[in-house]
């Protein structure tokens, strides 16, 4: 993890995180442990900011080989224009399918030193809830894995840091209106009593 930097402001100093890996690190699949910042150190969490997190991402070290970093490249949708360019798949860690590279790399999401680095973006961008990417038990998309086994330690993270998290149903195979009300009562039966469990509350229910 790179120092942090303290930046003067005008009658108080600016805590600015600095949460990202360097190349070597990077290169080396190298995750620093994330330091130890209190609730002090980050703005209130805002409720009312959503962000979607999907927890499907895999890397050949925690989970025996790459995860949605290796998307297929997508064609052009002129075929005489997609003749010039490359076929196949991304090939990580250098080319990931993402417009943007992380700064942790081309990271597992089952990683806990990943998990927790997470947790403190969102609390220092001043996010208060993340609808989590989820299929129901032993199901995932055609590029992850199944993720509903990762939920427990998810809330407990988004507890530690005072974030509250939603559910994003995904739409999974076989999935009609019967089935998503039982994914819903899933979701309220196993999670819905974890103090990190977002609920929105109107006129005081």
């Amino acid at each position: 993890i790179e120092d942090l930097e303290v930046v003067e402001g005008d009658s108080k100093q600016v805590f600015v995180p600095r949460v990202g890996f360097d190349s070597v690190q990077i290169n080396k699949g190298k995750a620093g442990v994330p330091a130890g910042f209190g609730h002090e150190d980050f703005p209130p969490p805002n409720y009312n900011i959503h962000v979607f997190y999907y927890p499907w991402y895999g890397n050949p070290k925690h989970n025996g080989k790459y995860l949605h970093w290796n998307h297929n490249l997508i064609p052009h949708w002129n075929k005489q224009e997609a003749k010039k360019w490359p076929t196949g798949r991304h090939q990580p860690p250098d080319d990931i399918g993402a417009n943007f590279y992380p700064s942790l790399g081309a990271y597992s999401s089952t990683d806990p030193t990943v998990i927790e680095h997470h947790m403190q973006q969102m609390r220092y961008a001043g996010i208060g809830t993340f609808a989590v990417s989820w299929y129901p038990p032993e199901q995932a998309d055609n590029e992850g894995q199944p993720s509903d086994s990762l939920i427990p330690t998810l809330l407990d993270a988004a507890q530690k840091y005072s974030l509250k998290v939603a559910f994003h149903i995904e739409p999974y195979k076989g999935r009609t209106d019967w089935g998503l009300q039982e994914a819903v009562h899933y979701i309220v039966d196993t999670y819905g009593n974890h103090p990190a469990f977002y609920r929105y509350a109107k006129n005081g229910k």
